[in-house]
Parts: structure tokens; C-alpha cells; sequence
């Protein structure tokens, strides 16, 4: 197993790291003095080494704290958004209903739908769903009885719907 020099001197950053290296150098110089130049360059290579992992270790932390600040940051940003999205989504909702409110073709829906629950409910009879179109739009401003009868099975899948839940 190669080691580095052992006379090379180990070079650090941290206050922390200086102490150990103080530490492992007393340790070094007693190896020397023993005249063990194996044991002392196995040393070098343990100190070396542990002054690389922390090294690693400290830059490890740094890049956790600066990843969790960004994911911060996104977070904050996705809610901005989200909240301007929606803040959009509502203008939009808000003009549809007022759209609706003043269409006409609605307010005459809501009353085919009055007439279509009578006819549901026996108060009025028609011989057929297309009797039933043809007498909604002599009654309202609906033009075609086409549009009645699409939504009369929209009502139906409704009614269905409602039953089986």
C-alpha cells in the first residue's frame, strides 16, 4: 500500500480541524521518534483522510441547507402562481355566470326544465319526447326543438345518476 510522505505537512481550513491536526501530528512525531516511518506514514494517511471527510461532511451540510432554501423558494413561487392562477380562473368563472344571468336561452332553459319535470311528474301529459320539444318551444324563446330534446337525455342522465347513488 503506497502512503504519502510522511514529513509532508497536512494542511487544513477550520479551527476544528486544527486542533485534530495538531493531535494526529504529536501522534505522527511519536511514530517518528519510535522509528516507525511505516507507522508514521499509515498515520498521515489516516489524518489526511479524516480531514477530507469532514471536509466532505461540511460540504455536505452547506449543500442540504442551500438545496432546502431552493426548495423554499419554489414552493413560494408555486404558490404564487397557483394563487394567480386561480385568482384568474375565478374572473373567468365570474364573467361566465353573469353571461349566463343575461342569455336569455337560459333563463327559457331553466323553464323547459320547470315543464319537463310537470310532464316527469304527470301534472301535464305528451304522447312522446318529440311532442314534448315541439309543445316547449311553442312556450319559450327556444327555436329549435332539437335543443329540447338534448337537453331532456342531459336531465334524464341526471335523473339516472341520482338513483343509482
Amino acid at each position: 500500500m503506497a502512503h504519502e510522505n510522511p514529513r509532508t505537512p497536512i494542511t487544513s481550513g477550520s479551527s476544528e480541524d486544527e486542533r485534530e491536526l495538531r493531535r494526529w501530528e504529536r501522534v505522527f512525531a511519536w511514530a517518528l521518534r519510535q522509528e516507525r516511518h511505516e507507522l508514521a506514514g499509515y498515520v498521515a494517511s489516516l489524518a489526511n483522510q479524516l480531514l477530507a471527510h469532514r471536509r466532505l461532511a461540511r460540504l455536505q451540510r452547506r449543500l442540504e441547507r442551500a438545496l432546502k432554501a431552493q426548495q423554499s423558494r419554489m414552493h413560494e413561487r408555486e404558490a404564487g402562481l397557483t394563487s394567480a392562477v386561480a385568482g384568474h380562473r375565478a374572473a373567468r368563472q365570474k364573467g361566465a355566470r353573469v353571461k349566463l344571468a343575461n342569455d336569455p336561452k337560459q333563463a327559457a332553459k331553466v323553464e323547459v326544465k320547470r315543464l319537463w319535470s310537470d310532464w316527469q311528474r304527470g301534472t301535464t301529459t305528451h304522447r312522446s319526447g318529440a311532442a314534448f320539444a315541439r309543445y316547449a318551444v311553442e312556450r319559450t324563446a327556444i327555436e329549435s326543438p332539437d335543443t329540447v330534446t338534448r337537453w331532456v337525455r342531459e336531465w334524464q342522465k341526471e335523473r339516472k345518476g341520482r338513483r343509482h347513488d
